[in-house]
């Protein structure tokens, strides 16, 4: 079992994120926003590119 990370944020939350900044919001007000790290933020935008979001 691969681990999300220390709180396992769901795929929903995940991809809202992500659409969040692919429609304009910067990374760290997407962070503020959400209430996440902005590396979080980072990390889910580059498994998106990798299509790897969901896995």
């Amino acid at each position: 079992m691969k681990r999300v990370g220390a709180r396992g944020y769901g795929l929903d939350l995940r991809e809202r994120i992500v659409l969040a900044v692919r429609e304009g919001l910067s990374v760290h007000d997407a962070a503020q926003h959400y209430r996440v790290h902005p590396q979080t933020v980072v990390r889910y935008l580059a498994l998106d590119d990798q299509g790897q979001l969901g896995v």
